[in-house]
């Protein structure tokens, strides 16, 4: 999705606040060249938003304010190779309006890979994941992230690792289609 595409579908709704919708608002959040593009490539139907961390948005609470955060309803929040201290800023401010996220570490493709050329002995991908997992939980301990928000994906692979336990999450939190009026 091109620029024009994400300010327009991030400008104020012409739908009044307290009417009752039957979509959720996803906003996909992450440094950029997190692989949140790819991502949306992947998958399709997503706000696909700028990335902070350029110069258009250098911190969390420039790309918060400019993007109107506040307004979406859930938040995929992606990361890549690790967490930054920006990655826990976002996390800290979706906790503190009480919005719903699930936290997506990209690019295990390149991290298996590398993993395989580096080791001489056979290689478990298990461990690798484990220790990712492991990782990610250690440095958002402090935030009291669940591991079950946790996705550990490739975007150019997604028949392995954590790719449609992710749709499926995301599937689970959308609201029941009304039937009827």
């Amino acid at each position: 999705m091109g620029k024009s595409q994400s300010k327009q579908q991030t400008s104020k709704s012409s739908k009044p606040e307290d009417e009752k919708s039957n979509y959720v608002r996803f906003a996909l959040v992450g440094s950029s060249g997190s692989g949140m593009s790819a991502f949306v490539n992947a998958v399709r139907g997503f706000c696909d938003l700028p990335g902070y961390g350029t110069p258009s948005y250098p911190d969390v609470e420039t790309y918060w304010r400019t993007l109107e955060l506040e307004k979406f309803d859930r938040f995929l929040i992606f990361i890549s190779l690790r967490v930054t201290e920006p990655d826990l800023a976002l996390i800290k401010k979706v906790k503190s309006i009480n919005k719903p996220f699930f936290l997506i570490r990209t690019k295990i493709d390149d991290n298996v890979e590398c993993m395989k050329r580096k080791q001489k002995v056979v290689f478990k991908e298990e461990d690798l994941l484990l220790e990712i997992r492991n990782y990610i939980l250690e440095r958002t301990s402090h935030l009291s992230c669940a591991e079950e928000d946790i996705f550990i994906i490739s975007n150019y692979d997604p028949r392995k690792w954590d790719f449609f336990s992710l749709i499926q999450a995301i599937i689970n939190v959308m609201p029941a289609p009304e039937i009827g009026e």
